[in-house]
């Protein structure tokens, strides 16, 4: 799509390579895909944020800065969160991206996995990589919460 859409516009006048069959086409079709999964959370929790605290912090003399960081950015923490948790849940297991988009230079935990299972028949080793993954992203989540609540904590001591 970007090829044709550079090509269409005249600006390239044959696809460009390192778009075709790369890492850079998985991670720009992984963004592609996981944007809505991680807006929609963040734009969730913000509605719930109540336009008197960004009021009441202009009226104490907060710049936008400052309101971002001491208001908005705590209590958008629950949207963030599970944001992260869905982005990392859907491109950690993918593995049709890699598949149609990766070629053979790399290769994901997904698509092992899948291999595992559909091509080489070998259901014991597949299901330990899924129980490895699962057990990865558990720890990952567990640290990304550790870390944030830590951050947060240490700026309310302030």
């Amino acid at each position: 799509l970007i090829n044709t859409t550079l090509m269409y516009l005249g600006i390239i006048r044959e696809p460009l390579e390192f778009l075709l069959f790369s890492k850079v086409s998985v991670f720009v079709s992984l963004l592609h895909i996981l944007i809505p999964f991680t807006i929609l959370p963040m734009y969730s929790a913000l509605l719930n944020v109540d336009p008197v605290l960004f009021e009441a912090a202009r009226d104490l003399g907060a710049n936008p800065v400052h309101t971002f960081s001491k208001v908005t950015l705590p209590l958008s923490i629950p949207g963030i969160k599970t944001a992260f948790i869905f982005s990392f849940i859907i491109a950690s297991g993918d593995y049709i991206i890699p598949q149609l988009l990766g070629g053979t230079s790399g290769l994901m935990i997904g698509k092992v996995i899948a291999d595992q299972f559909g091509i080489v028949f070998n259901w014991g080793e597949g299901s330990s990589l899924v129980f490895l993954l699962i057990f990865s992203d558990l720890i990952v989540f567990s640290l990304f919460s550790f870390f944030l609540a830590k951050i947060f904590l240490r700026r309310r001591k302030i």
